[in-house]
């Protein structure tokens, strides 16, 4: 088939529908070097901001659409448009989904813990990304692994087979039936499926299919190595498996049928539906805005802050400590983090500390385990 070229605009726009943690961000960063402030995010619109959604819909300027929502985006627009979603093997999906969200559910713990949640205002309606709060049991009750799991998060029961299907936010349990759906979505729909196990293939496909150039890639918002986090127990990760078996089989369906992609690139064009009523949008939680997605769109490219120019090291373990000369030698394995790149080992590592260092690095680490 012949592929045109520049197909996507702002008369035939891009709906890139986003499941978290499988290099969305990545995938939006690309996406911004050509397409820059064209996009439209759509990551911090819920039910809570509909209004902000259907507007950014109906901007005739926009040529892409980024957001974590389900299908049937389309039936908003005043135009035709093309879909576009990348899947991730689910039991990974899922960890590296639970790794992501403890700093931010951190955050939100804190903030009850200190007693600042005005008695008139409802858990519902905290001052924070609404992702968050489906979380509601890791929030009042233990921390653990465990609560996290058992939180009555759409995200958790088949994420991917919800947003392909239509289910959506739907609070019921995922259907068996709406597997069929999501495989009949993606052939009659989507021009583009990607695998982020195959990614720089799935940006080679995008480019191909849409006719633009080259799609470069940008890794940003990767989660830490495997030996930075806390491993989930067996017993949980059987819990995933089987709270996700249909996104399993969606995953599977569509790695099968990969390779027949790459070979006959289809573009789909999807006819508009006009739709303006505000209730119906098949929106997700929102995330939240933030400053280097804007930055990001702006400047083309991913934005390097002050804050972000940060070098990080994180000790995996003391290996030695020992007093030398009067100074502290402290052995440690390490690993570097350098902003937008992918985490490497430093391998052993000596930190050599004065006495009065070492004493006010305790004295700072105890006031810190004492709030939290």
């Amino acid at each position: 088939m012949k592929i045109n070229s520049s197909a996507i605009s702002p008369n035939n726009p891009l709906v890139f529908m986003h499941i978290p943690k499988t290099g969305g961000m990545s995938m939006f960063t690309t996406l911004s070097t050509i397409w820059k402030t064209s996009i439209a995010d759509l990551y911090d619109v819920s039910a809570r901001k509909a209004e902000a959604g259907l507007e950014a819909l109906k901007d005739p300027n926009k040529a892409i659409y980024c957001g974590h929502y389900s299908f049937g985006l389309h039936e908003w627009l005043d135009r035709p448009s093309y879909y576009v979603s990348v899947l991730r093997e689910p039991v990974a999906r899922i960890t590296s989904l639970y790794h992501y969200c403890i700093p931010g559910l951190q955050e939100v713990k804190s903030f009850l813990n200190e007693g600042r949640l005005n008695s008139n205002v409802a858990f519902e309606d905290l001052p924070f990304s609404d992702f968050y709060l489906d979380f509601k049991p890791w929030l009042l009750k233990e921390s653990t692994p465990e609560n996290f799991f058992v939180s009555p998060s759409a995200e958790l029961d088949n994420g991917m087979v919800r947003r392909f299907s239509g289910f959506g936010l739907n609070p019921a349990l995922c259907p068996d039936a709406a597997l069929d759906l999501a495989k009949n979505n993606i052939e009659q729909y989507f021009s583009v499926v990607g695998l982020v196990e195959r990614y720089p293939e799935t940006l080679e496909l995008i480019s191909r299919t849409f006719g633009t150039s080259q799609l470069a890639e940008e890794r940003v918002n990767m989660a830490p190595p495997t030996a930075m986090t806390q491993p989930l127990s067996d017993e949980l990760l059987k819990k995933i498996q089987e709270m996700n078996r249909l996104d399993i089989a969606l995953y599977e369906w569509v790695v099968n049928r990969f390779d027949w992609q790459l070979k006959n690139p289809s573009l789909i064009k999807v006819g508009s539906g006009k739709r303006n009523d505000i209730d119906g949008i098949p929106l997700w939680r929102s995330v939240g805005r933030s400053d280097i997605r804007e930055e990001t769109m702006l400047h083309g490219a991913a934005p390097q802050s002050k804050q972000s120019d940060i070098n990080s090291i994180f000790f995996e373990e003391i290996l030695d400590v020992r007093n030398h000369s009067g100074m502290i030698l402290a052995d440690v394995a390490a690993f570097s983090l350098k902003p937008y790149q992918s985490p490497e080992s430093m391998g052993p590592t000596r930190l050599i500390l004065s006495p009065e260092t070492a004493k006010a690095i305790i004295e700072a680490l105890e006031k810190v385990l004492d709030v939290n």
